[in-house]
């Protein structure tokens, strides 16, 4: 067996970077980057700047995925 499939079994065993909602707080044009308020009141900073600020994008390892809706969020603990 290579190496290469031992890799991508263990990969398999973890699940996929969740999706997260968060709210873009900032754009930073020239650098291409959104800084986004989450949730829980973490900050992180992700690649893309289709969303305008004051919106909820969609973002998902460190790039925005596209506009979220305005619902509800409501966060469940497992």
């Amino acid at each position: 067996m290579s190496a290469m499939n031992l890799w991508r079994r263990l990969r398999s065993v973890f699940p996929d970077e969740p999706l997260r909602i968060a709210r873009v707080t900032s754009i930073q044009a020239t650098a291409a980057t959104s800084v986004l308020t989450l949730p829980d009141g973490g900050v992180i900073v992700a690649r893309g700047t289709d969303v305008p600020v004051g919106e909820l994008a969609y973002v998902r390892s460190g790039l925005i995925e596209g506009a979220a809706p305005a619902l509800a969020i409501e966060e469940i603990e497992i």
